[in-house]
C-alpha cells in the first residue's frame, strides 16, 4: 500500500471542561512519522500541522450538503515544541458553550487534523468524531457532566450465531439499540477489546463503557498444584503486555 513520506501516524483528543461547562479547553497530540534519517529540525521547518472542531449537527439540514467551513466552531493551533512527549507535536484551542456529550445526549464534533508541507499542500488528513464530557466522582456517585448517573450495565460477547467472532457492523447496531430499549446505559466488552467499529457505534449511540483486556484467568483450581496466573510472576509480562495493547488500540477513543 502506497503512503506518504511524512504522515500522520497517530493522534489523540482531550478536552477540560471549567467549572460552569460553558467553555472546554481543546488540544490534540499528533505523532508524525518520518524517512529514516530526517530531522525533527527539518520536520518544524517544513511541514506545519492544523486542527479544527467541526459541529456536523446541522450538516444535512433541509437535505441539503452544509458548508463545511461555516460550522467550524473551534481552530486549534499549534503550540511552541518546549515540552513535547512521546506523540511530539501538541495543538490547542478552546470552545465556547460545547454540547457535552452523556449516554441521554451522545452530542459529537468532527475532529480534522492537517498535516501541510512548507508551500501550504496538503501532505495527509486524519478526522473522527469525538466529543466533549466530564466524569467526577462524589460519596457514593458517578458524576458526567455534573450530574449522578446510574449505571445500568451489561456484559456482551463479541459473538454472531452463524459467524462466530466475525461480526456484523448492522449485529452491532442492533446490539445497541435493544440495549437503549431496555434503558441499558453501559457495556462491559468482556472479557477482550471489541472490533474498532463497536467505540465508535458506543460513542453514537450514547453507551458508556468498560473496556477489558484480554487477561480472563478464572477457573483455576487453587487447591491444586499450580498457582493462579494472576499469583504468578513468571506471567507479569504476559499479561502486562496485552493491557498495554488494549490501552494502544483505544487511546486515541473520541470520548476522552
Amino acid at each position: 500500500m502506497y503512503g506518504m513520506q511524512v504522515f500522520i501516524a497517530d493522534y489523540s483528543f482531550t478536552s477540560q471542561l471549567e467549572g460552569s461547562f460553558s467553555q472546554a479547553d481543546l488540544q490534540v497530540e499528533v505523532k508524525i512519522d518520518t524517512p529514516q534519517g530526517m530531522s525533527r529540525d527539518r520536520i518544524v521547518t517544513d511541514f506545519t500541522l492544523e486542527a479544527g472542531l467541526y459541529d456536523n449537527s446541522k450538516w444535512h439540514e433541509n437535505d441539503r450538503p452544509g458548508d463545511l467551513l461555516t460550522s467550524v466552531v473551534s481552530r486549534l493551533e499549534l503550540i511552541a515544541p518546549a515540552t513535547f512527549q512521546f506523540y511530539g507535536y501538541h495543538l490547542k484551542g478552546t470552545m465556547e458553550n460545547p454540547k457535552l456529550w452523556s449516554a441521554e445526549q451522545p452530542n459529537l464534533y468532527t475532529l480534522v487534523v492537517v498535516l501541510r508541507d512548507a508551500s501550504g499542500r496538503v501532505v495527509d488528513c486524519e478526522s473522527c468524531q469525538v466529543g466533549i464530557r466530564q466524569i467526577t466522582t462524589a460519596y457514593k456517585q458517578l458524576l458526567v457532566n455534573g450530574q449522578p448517573v446510574i449505571i445500568r450495565g451489561v456484559n456482551r460477547h463479541e459473538h454472531h450465531p452463524r459467524l462466530g467472532k466475525t461480526n456484523l457492523e448492522s449485529c452491532m447496531v442492533k446490539d445497541l439499540v435493544l440495549m437503549k430499549q431496555y434503558n441499558i446505559n453501559a457495556v462491559r466488552n468482556s472479557h477482550y477489546p471489541n472490533h474498532p467499529r463497536w467505540y465508535e457505534l458506543c460513542d453514537l449511540f450514547g453507551m458508556y463503557m468498560i473496556d477489558e483486556a484480554n487477561i480472563e484467568t478464572h477457573g483455576f483450581d487453587h487447591s491444586g498444584p499450580f498457582k493462579h496466573p494472576t499469583m504468578e510472576p513468571r506471567w507479569a509480562a504476559a499479561m502486562l503486555d496485552r493491557v498495554i495493547g488494549m490501552a494502544s488500540e483505544t487511546f486515541v477513543d473520541k470520548i476522552p
